[in-house]
């Protein structure tokens, strides 16, 4: 794998886990889903679904 390919790929991941962050913002938001129901919805860990929630709680404070 050449250093454009590594950038190109590395790029795709970021744009994804961009993508699930808001995600999991929107379901903490309009849900009343679990930690553990957005982590297993949105393939991420129940501790980053945690940490978000405590950064959007923070945010309205």
């Amino acid at each position: 794998m050449g250093i454009e390919e590594f950038l190109l790929d590395r790029a795709e991941k970021k744009g994804i886990q961009k993508n699930k962050i808001t995600v999991v913002k929107s379901l903490l938001k309009e849900t009343e889903f679990s930690n553990a129901k957005i982590a297993s919805l949105v393939d991420v860990s129940e501790e980053m679904v945690q940490k978000i929630k405590m950064e959007l709680q923070s945010n309205y404070q």
